[in-house]
């Protein structure tokens, strides 16, 4: 009786042991450990503060209104430090904004239905209107100063800003040009794009979020087009575009972000209702199947292979991302069940960058040029060595190329007519 005893107590306490040394996480490994520390929201930057500020209403002065808003960021990050529900969450106080009007000329060249075309000929929006210089004032402002960087700190609840008034104000850019030629003044409305541009893609190196980088392709998108448009109705010679250079290409800076923002996620996932089914279990049951800093470990080459494919000079996007199971994931089975459910397709978002330099090879290939199949056969995708595959759509109004994945976004093609 006292063996069964002992064996009964020896199995009682190797159960405690194995049950401890599965709450244990590991150390973040060094690759992890150097991704974080890349995360800089402290230094200073009057771009995003000026972009915090860009929706105030009229006659608010931006950088007043966005350190309003910083401080109160501030408040709500130290007050998530402390959450332990998500059912009353802080949230930033309500302001009144700049109201521009729901105008169909605000339309997404993306959705086409004759975007482009309206731009052009029939545009509704009062350019004059004190809202509407105003709104195109604050985006030229915000791509003036040159030092942008993200200040909230990256967080499953954090707080970028609003960027309805970059869109905006670029689509505004994009509409003074167009009146301008119209008015008589191409070379002046060509001129005035092609600065445009070059602090567009200023703009792009320095996104660090990838909302933002996304955002401001969606700028550099449009002012290619309608570029493209004004020189062809008005018969202007242009001058060719520097394709994205590696640094404004590169996700390293957005990815960093995006990789500390999981981490944030990690440490609050169990407050989310969408993992609510958990929220019952015991801590000490929960931290047996949720390692942050393993699930972390895990991640992390994900993201670092996703940095370099960014840096590519042509990148390659069939690499092979399958996550074995090991010894790490038994420990885990929780955190690994998050990270293979939530782990993101980074290859999408890395295209559209590469797609912006086919759109610019083929504004360069037509810029002075006619749309006929000898140009269009002369002009190589940027994608592939020695592939030429420039295609005028069925309407003569666009002249896309080919490329690795889905282009959604109708960055591979270029306008050549409204």
């Amino acid at each position: 009786m006292k063996k069964r005893y002992k064996i009964l107590l020896g199995l009682l306490c190797l159960l405690v042991v194995v049950c401890l040394g599965l709450q244990t996480d590991d150390d973040l490994s060094p690759e992890a450990v150097a991704l974080i520390e890349q995360v800089d929201w402290h230094s200073p930057s009057e771009a995003f503060v000026y972009h915090l500020g860009m929706e105030a209403e009229l006659g608010a002065d931006p950088m007043l209104v966005g350190q309003e808003v910083l401080a109160e960021i501030r408040q709500l990050e130290a007050a998530y430090a402390s959450l332990t529900s998500f059912d009353e969450l802080p949230s930033l106080s309500e302001r009144d904004t700049l109201q521009l009007g729901d105008y169909k000329a605000f339309c997404s060249l993306r959705d086409g239905e004759g975007c482009l075309s309206r731009l052009f000929e029939d545009s509704d929006i009062p350019l004059d209107s004190p809202e509407m210089v105003a709104a195109q004032k604050r985006y030229l402002k915000l791509l003036s100063f040159g030092d942008y960087r993200t200040l909230s700190e990256p967080h499953y609840l954090e707080h970028f800003g609003g960027f309805s008034a970059w869109t905006k104000g670029n689509r505004l850019v994009s509409l003074e040009a167009i009146a301008l030629a119209k008015a008589g003044e191409p070379e002046l409305a060509s001129a005035n794009l092609y600065e445009v541009l070059g602090l567009q893609r200023r703009l792009i190196a320095q996104t660090d979020t990838l909302i933002a980088r996304m955002v401001s392709y969606v700028q550099f998108n449009e002012t290619i087009d309608v570029l493209s448009v004004i020189h062809r109705e008005f018969n202007l010679h242009g001058r060719k575009i520097k394709p994205l250079t590696t640094d404004e290409l590169s996700l390293h800076a957005v990815l960093a972000h995006e990789f500390m923002f999981a981490r944030s996620g990690l440490g609050t996932v169990l407050l989310d209702s969408e993992y609510n089914e958990y929220s019952a279990w015991p801590d000490w049951v929960v931290r047996m199947g949720l390692k942050p800093n393993i699930t972390l470990n895990e991640l992390v080459p994900h993201y670092l292979q996703a940095i370099d494919v960014s840096e590519m000079t042509q990148p390659r996007f069939d690499h092979d991302d399958h996550m074995e199971v090991n010894a790490s994931h038994l420990r885990n089975f929780l955190g690994s069940k998050i990270f293979i459910d939530a782990k993101p397709d980074l290859n999408p978002y890395i295209a559209r960058g590469f797609n912006l330099n086919v759109k610019i090879a083929l504004f360069n290939g037509l810029i002075n040029n006619e749309v006929n199949d000898a140009t269009l056969g002369s002009i190589e995708n940027p994608y592939y060595d020695d592939e030429f595959d420039a295609v005028l759509s069925e309407d003569a109004k666009r002249v896309c190329m080919g490329g690795p994945l889905e282009d959604a976004h109708g960055y591979r093609c270029l306008s050549v007519a409204m």
